[in-house]
């Protein structure tokens, strides 16, 4: 079994996944004459198929388990029977017996779903997920944000704080809210195929990889309520690259990781963040030209958020729109838009 790029995505699965038997556990399928053999790793949510090319035994292996031998395999790994009814899983460099495991809650595991045997994929957006996957909500937010919703020609996705919505390019237009865990480590650049069946959407991922999930209950906040589409603050256009570096420096800095944006006039924009030390305040300040400015006013953020929203820019410059206190940073280039909510000073 060679270690490819899928098979690593298809294990870090289960680092998503609930601890009980679902989320710990990786299924290892048998080929037969009209099936490859395959691993399959599946959350509560969704889960991956990857078809290998060699022959494996039909058994379960803990997901934590095959997750640290996968990170420390350089070349590949291989998975026989043994003669005492494991399994034996070797690396170029070690050998691991696994003996079997009593699973008691072994008839809750769902069963691989159908993969439909089509040849009707359609084009999938994937740059477009990508741009918002890193604002979708995280372990600890509410489940339903941790989602991401394809509306008609945009998809979104939200954590409470953030926004972020994309232009969605893809032939078919679909609609529905699914898992965020469903497009983790799938590079913006792949080649993505959608299809559904016995209402499942299926993505296949580039040769040998499948992904599969059911569409999540649409219980989610509608975006279009607190997008601001006027400004009464400054309207700014500023150099993505310049920005960027700024703020890094100043998480550096900061002690919170939050930083200030300071819009001066004219056209100038000071970028703030500090820390009390025993040796008494370090401070970080950066001012530079911005390429248009409207007004005056401060915002605090967090940096790293700021930082996520512009490396989803595809653009040289972006266009920064502020209100009152309460609005959010409004960040805005072609075929995207992502607004940020100020944090408490």
């Amino acid at each position: 079994m060679l270690i490819s790029p899928a098979i690593k995505r298809a294990v870090l699965f289960i680092e998503k996944g609930n601890k009980e038997v679902i989320g710990a556990y990786v299924r290892l399928l048998p080929g037969s004459d009209t099936a490859k053999p395959a691993l399959c790793a599946q959350t509560d949510r969704c889960g991956v198929v990857v078809f290998l090319e060699e022959q494996i035994p039909n058994t379960l292996i803990r997901g934590e388990l095959l997750l640290k031998i996968a990170r420390h395999a350089k070349t590949s790994i291989s998975i026989e029977s043994a003669a005492y009814g494991g399994v034996e899983i070797r690396t170029g460099a070690a050998k691991y017996s696994v003996g079997h495991e009593e699973v008691p809650d072994l008839g809750a595991y769902p069963g691989v779903p159908v993969i439909p045997n089509t040849t009707s994929w359609q084009l999938f957006d994937m740059a477009a997920v990508a741009r918002v996957l890193h604002a979708a909500g995280k372990d600890g937010d509410r489940k339903n944000l941790m989602a991401i919703n394809f509306l008609p020609g945009w998809v979104e996705a939200m954590d409470g704080k953030r926004i972020a919505r994309a232009v969605y390019k893809a032939g078919v237009e679909h609609q529905g809210l699914l898992p965020a865990e469903l497009f983790q480590k799938i590079p913006a650049s792949e080649s993505v195929g959608l299809t559904h069946y016995q209402g499942m959407a299926f993505l296949k991922v580039g040769d040998d990889e499948i992904r599969f999930a059911r569409y999540l209950p649409m219980d989610f906040p509608d975006a279009q309520k607190v997008i601001p589409e006027n400004h009464t603050g400054p309207i700014a256009s500023i150099g993505v690259e310049i920005l960027t570096r700024a703020v890094k420096q100043a998480v550096d800095v900061g002690a919170t990781g939050s930083v200030e944006l300071e819009f001066q006039s004219p056209n100038r924009l000071r970028v703030t963040a500090w820390q009390r030390t025993d040796a008494g305040m370090r401070l970080y300040e950066s001012e530079f030209g911005l390429l248009e400015n409207t007004g005056t006013g401060k915002v605090l953020l967090s940096g790293k958020a700021l930082v996520e929203a512009l490396q989803a820019v595809h653009t040289p410059s972006v266009r920064v729109g502020y209100g009152r206190a309460v609005d959010p940073l409004r960040i805005e280039s072609a075929g995207y838009i992502e607004c940020l909510w100020p944090m408490l000073a």
